[in-house]
């Protein structure tokens, strides 16, 4: 993961004192109060506030964080479009409910266009990848936040973004959709699916196809290898 680099010291100590001050919970004796998570005056006084600063200069800034708590995630640049710089800040307090923002760079502006909150992450397998998932022609944003042992099943949480507002829609039901990918030639998800196969010459893996009904991925056919 790529870091910015210059004054990286000074940045480093900054970003992680107003993390520490942006997301925890008001804890006793541990010196000045701390704003309780969700504060808004308190993320842009903050980390998000020295981060969007930064990228105002940078094309590229990716920041993550796991120690000291609370976990925070934040990247900027051409990730969602290819002609707009966007920013994505995730910020997660001890209870592990993230509060999600979304802004677009508009005349060297950093524009709040979307903030959700109260939704339960995983932080351990946290990876956020880039794709149109819906077929809109949009990029959209998926965290993943569980992954097996053995072969790998990983699932996570779906958000699409709407192109001409940037809002953000969460799809809980990708939660249960191992491995999901879309596929554009049909526009479908695919992912898979793990089944108790004893056959010798079988899979315990299925292949899921799942299509857009309503704004929800629903499964609509699963083919399985076990005789």
């Amino acid at each position: 993961m790529h870091v910015l680099r210059s004054a990286m010291t000074t940045l480093g100590i900054l970003l992680l004192t107003g993390a520490h001050y942006a997301c925890q919970s008001p804890q006793a004796d541990k010196g000045p109060p701390i704003p309780a998570p969700g504060s808004t005056s308190a993320f842009l006084a903050g980390t998000l506030e020295k981060l969007l600063d930064s990228s105002l200069t940078t094309d590229t800034v990716e920041y993550g964080s796991h120690s000291p708590e609370p976990f925070v995630f934040f990247k900027s640049g051409y990730f969602l479009s290819k002609n707009e710089r966007n920013a994505l800040f995730f910020c997660a307090p001890r209870d592990s409910t993230y509060l999600i923002k979304l802004y677009s760079l508009q005349n060297n502006t950093w524009q709040l266009k979307d903030s959700i909150e109260g939704y339960a992450l995983g932080q351990l397998y946290f990876h956020a990848t880039y794709d149109d998932y819906n077929f809109d022609g949009q990029t959209d944003i998926y965290i993943q936040e569980l992954a097996s042992s053995g072969y790998v099943l990983s699932s996570g949480l779906l958000l699409t973004i709407d192109g001409e507002q940037k809002k953000i829609t969460p799809h809980i039901e990708t939660r249960n959709l191992a491995n999901m990918h879309p596929d554009p030639a049909t526009k479908t998800v695919i992912s898979e699916e793990y089944i108790s196969c004893n056959h010798p010459d079988g899979s315990n893996i299925c292949t899921v196809t799942n299509k857009w009904l309503d704004d929800v991925l629903e499964p609509i056919k699963k083919k399985c290898n076990c005789p």
